[in-house]
């Protein structure tokens, strides 16, 4: 079971663990139309790596180019737009990595936040372009 939290306890993590680090699963096309979450305030940088593309195929890369990332002592929180594509992320991760020897959390509400009254996502405070 993959440990889940919103994106505010995620920002709140990232900015006061330095051992947290943020990867962002979302479509090459996504970051380039919406934008990448921006943690310079923190002297951190997002990782971006997709788990699928735009065309929903999976990245089959997708472990190795993580894996210069991956260390025991850090803590991968996994973002996406709404947190299903993060979740399978995490799962895969976890797998692949066991979870004795490193802690991953999926971001449950993702990117752009839950869905509001008319159904339209909110804007997350991860994004901090705004």
């Amino acid at each position: 079971m993959i440990p889940e939290i919103s994106s505010k306890e995620a920002w709140i993590m990232l900015r006061e663990d330095q051992s947290a680090i943020l990867v962002d699963v979302r479509s090459h096309a996504e970051w380039m139309l919406v934008g990448v979450p921006v943690l310079d305030s923190m002297g951190k940088k997002t990782v971006c790596i997709e788990w699928q593309d735009s065309n929903g195929q999976r990245n089959p890369a997708f472990l190795d180019e993580l894996q210069s990332h991956i260390q025991p002592d850090k803590t991968l929180l996994m973002m996406c737009r709404s947190g299903k594509r993060s979740l399978m992320a995490a799962l895969a991760v976890t797998e692949a990595m066991g979870q004795d020897s490193l802690t991953v959390i999926n971001i449950s509400d993702g990117f752009e936040g839950d869905l509001n009254d008319q159904k339209q996502r909110n804007i997350c405070p991860l994004d901090t372009s705004k």
